[in-house]
C-alpha cells in the first residue's frame, strides 16, 4: 500500500525558496517574451493521443503517458508543449503576418533534468510560425539567448548547427532513409566507432565512409565554416554554410556576452528539423538550458502548411544553473509581523493599516507578548510590533 505522505518518483513538491525563485525565473521569462511580442497561450494538460501520435514532434509514443477516458478515447499527458502551440496555431483564423506564441507550463512523460529523470517539469518556450528566412531564425536565437542573459546566466554556449547539410551529405551517398536516420542518431552522438562499423556493415563506399567520420569532429569556432565547404563541395552543401554562417553573423553583430560555436554533427531527429538546429550549454549544466530549431513540414499535420521555427527551455535546469552560481538565496523578508494582544478586528485593522502602506504583513496570533517575540525571532521579519491596548508593547527590527 502507498503511503499517503509519498509522491510517485520522478516529481516533486515545490515550497519556501524554491517556489518563489521558480515562479520568479518564469516571470523573468515571461516578461522577455512577452517583450518581443510573443502572444502567451495557455493549453491543457490533457490532450488526444492523436495530437502527438507518431513521430512528427520528434516524441516517442512509448514515453507519452497515455490512457483512455470514460467514452473509451486514449488521452495523453502532454509530452511537449510545441504539439498543442501548432494545434492552437491550426484552428484560430491566421491573420496578417507571423504568428508568435510563448508558453509556461508543465509537461510529462521521462525527460533529464539537472541529472534526474523527471517524469513532470516545466517548459518555457517560443514559437515563431508563418515566416522564414535568416532574420526569423536569428529573431529566434536572440530571443532564447537574452532570456538567459535577463535571468543573470551569461557563461553559456549557444550551439548551431543545420540539418540540411547532412541531409545533402546522405543524398550525396545514395543513402536510403533509413540509412540517413541511423548514420545522422550515430554522428548527433559522435560516436565514430559504431559509426564506421555501420558504414562497413552497409557496404558504403570506403571513401564516403572516411568522410562521414571526419563530419563528427566539423564542429567549433567560425573556422569551421571553410571546413565544411572543404569536406563536401557540393552545391546543396555550400548554400547551407553560407546560410548558417549569416545566421551566425547577424547573432553576432548583437555583441551580447555569450559565447557562438558551430557544430555540423548536430543532427537530432531529421523526421522532425528541417534546417537550423540550436542549443544553449552551461558548464555547469550536463543537459542544454535550450533547446530548438527549425521545423517547416510540422504544421502541415495539422492541415495549414507553413514555416515555423521555436525553442523550449527547462525551467528545472535554469533554476540548478542559478542555484550553482550562488544567485539563488532566499525569499525577501516580510516587512512588518503584527501582533495584539486583544486580537480580534483590532489586530485585522492594524495589519490593514500597514497593507495601506504597500507593505506585506504577516499576522501573528500568538497568545501574549512572549510568544510573539518566539515567533519574530524565528520568522526575522524586517520589523516586529506586537500592540497592547492599542499600544506599542514590543518592537524589534531585524
Amino acid at each position: 500500500m502507498v503511503n499517503r505522505l509519498q509522491i510517485p518518483e520522478g516529481v516533486s513538491d515545490f515550497y519556501g525558496d524554491t517556489a518563489y525563485f521558480k515562479r520568479k525565473v518564469e516571470q523573468s521569462l515571461r516578461s522577455s517574451f512577452l517583450l518581443r511580442g510573443y502572444e502567451e497561450v495557455e493549453t491543457p494538460s490533457l490532450e488526444y493521443f492523436d495530437t502527438f501520435k507518431g513521430e512528427i514532434g520528434g516524441i516517442r509514443e512509448e514515453a507519452t503517458v497515455r490512457f483512455f477516458d470514460m467514452d473509451g478515447r486514449m488521452l495523453a499527458l502532454r509530452p511537449d508543449l510545441t504539439m498543442p502551440v501548432a494545434r492552437i496555431a491550426a484552428t484560430r483564423p491566421r491573420g496578417v503576418g507571423a504568428l508568435r506564441y510563448c508558453y509556461i507550463g508543465n509537461a510529462y512523460g521521462m525527460q533529464q533534468e539537472y541529472g534526474m529523470k523527471r517524469r513532470e517539469f516545466t517548459q518555457a518556450g517560443c514559437e515563431l510560425l508563418g515566416v522564414s528566412g535568416i532574420s526569423a531564425d536569428a529573431e529566434l536565437l536572440l530571443t532564447a539567448a537574452e532570456s538567459l542573459l535577463n535571468l543573470g546566466i551569461q557563461d553559456f554556449v549557444l550551439d548551431l548547427g543545420h540539418v540540411g547539410y547532412l541531409r545533402e551529405v546522405c543524398r550525396y551517398g545514395n543513402l536510403t532513409a533509413v540509412q540517413t536516420a541511423a548514420v545522422a542518431a550515430l554522428i548527433d552522438e559522435k560516436n565514430e566507432a559504431e559509426l564506421a562499423i555501420y558504414c562497413r556493415e552497409q557496404g558504403m563506399d570506403e571513401g564516403f565512409a572516411k568522410q562521414l567520420c571526419e563530419l563528427i569532429y566539423l564542429f567549433g569556432d567560425e573556422s569551421v565554416f571553410q571546413r565544411a565547404r572543404s569536406l563536401f563541395p557540393l552545391k546543396g552543401c555550400l548554400a547551407i554554410v553560407d546560410e548558417l554562417e549569416a545566421i551566425c553573423t547577424m547573432v553576432r553583430s548583437m555583441d551580447l556576452p555569450f559565447k557562438i560555436s558551430i557544430d555540423f554533427a548536430m543532427a537530432p531527429n531529421l523526421n522532425y528539423y528541417t534546417g537550423l538546429v540550436f542549443r544553449g550549454m552551461s558548464p555547469l549544466l550536463g543537459y542544454s538550458l535550450v533547446s530548438g530549431g527549425r521545423y517547416d513540414t510540422l504544421m502541415e499535420q495539422f492541415g495549414r502548411p507553413m514555416p515555423a521555427i521555436g525553442f523550449a527551455m527547462g525551467v528545472g535546469n535554469i533554476l540548478h544553473v542559478l542555484r550553482s552560481m550562488g544567485a539563488l538565496r532566499a525569499c525577501p523578508k516580510a516587512d512588518v509581523l503584527i501582533g495584539c494582544g486583544e486580537g480580534g478586528s483590532e489586530l485585522l485593522a492594524l495589519a490593514a493599516k500597514y497593507r495601506g502602506e504597500g507593505k506585506t504583513v504577516i499576522i501573528s496570533y500568538a497568545g501574549d507578548a512572549a510568544e510573539f517575540q518566539a515567533e519574530a525571532a524565528a520568522r526575522k521579519p524586517k520589523k516586529a510590533v506586537y500592540y497592547t491596548a492599542g499600544t506599542i508593547a514590543y518592537e524589534e527590527e531585524f
